[in-house]
């Protein structure tokens, strides 16, 4: 197992590859620190993948007599979160401080996107909460990760009070912001709450895309709204936004579920005219909604 010098660190998960680029660009470190940048972005998702190869890395090129910048320690965080390592990317961030390096958008937004990658909504939610200590602004990317992270965990309450304090921080809301939210509330079978957001998306002048209309119909037919879940697929033209065979499909389940037989069949027909491709998901929804309706030679 390798281990750095004097430290006692192990980080024997690196492959021989790695360790190779390690002893090439030793010695120039110290001349060029750029290329121990590349050697930890360039880290493969293995190596990330033992416990403390990352940290041990570090050590090893601070005992190099390389002063390591926060340049080194966000492509160290990065690499934490390509592998699926939020400890290890919260333990780099910690180890900044004693090093009195202060973290920057990439390290910290990279320790966030490890902790949605990882389910901690929690940490995630922490980290942007302490970012304004660090001098450090939260921008959209860092608070869309988290309202990611919290759509990922079913917190749709703590989405919706993040969202709603973001202007106040400094951060506009963007469609990608609306969109884990508007997610988060469709697992909580939340469509009214969904249905608001997409409406105060125009009002913010915030152009919802496709993923935010499928999004809010997909909410609608889990809440067995089908009338609106057909507006919206109405709505989609209008707004620019072509519907898809998602969307479509959303909006045939919601008719199906309602037992809305003649408007599940009008909308498979209507596939071509929105240039939508059925599969087998619209038609086994069109036919189950035809044998509820009774129309059972429909359904065959």
């Amino acid at each position: 197992m390798a281990v750095c010098r004097g430290s006692g660190v192990p980080f024997g998960g690196l492959p021989e590859t790695t360790m190779a680029e390690v002893r090439r660009f030793e010695k120039r470190w110290t001349a060029d620190p750029k290329l121990a940048t590349a050697v930890l972005s360039s880290l493969p998702k293995d190596a990330v993948l033992s416990r403390g190869a990352t940290a041990g890395l570090l050590s090893f090129m601070r005992e190099g007599q390389l002063e390591l910048s926060v340049f080194h320690y966000s492509a160290a965080a990065s690499a934490c979160e390509k592998g699926n390592q939020w400890q290890q990317s919260l333990d780099i961030l910690s180890s900044m401080s004693g090093r009195k390096v202060s973290p920057n958008e990439i390290s910290l937004n990279a320790a966030i996107s490890a902790c949605k990658t990882g389910c901690r909504w929690q940490k995630a939610l922490a980290q942007v909460d302490q970012m304004p200590r660090t001098r450090v602004t939260a921008d959209a990317v860092s608070y869309n990760t988290v309202l990611s992270a919290c759509e990922k965990g079913g917190q749709w309450q703590v989405a919706l009070g993040l969202l709603r304090a973001m202007p106040a921080r400094g951060a506009q809301p963007d469609r990608f912001s609306y969109s884990a939210a508007m997610s988060a509330k469709s697992r909580g079978s939340q469509w009214q709450l969904a249905l608001r957001l997409l409406g105060a998306m125009s009002e913010l002048q915030v152009a919802p895309d496709r993923v935010n209309f499928n999004t809010a119909i997909s909410s609608c037919e889990k809440g067995g709204q089908w009338l609106l879940a057909l507006g919206l697929l109405g709505q989609m033209q209008a707004a620019r936004a072509p519907p898809s065979e998602v969307s479509c499909n959303a909006a045939i389940s919601a008719c199906e579920k309602a037992g809305q037989w003649l408007e599940a069949v009008c909308l498979l027909s209507s596939f071509p005219e929105l240039r939508a491709t059925a599969n087998t998901i619209s038609c086994n929804a069109a036919s189950s909604a035809c044998a509820k309706g009774g129309q059972w030679e429909l359904a065959l």
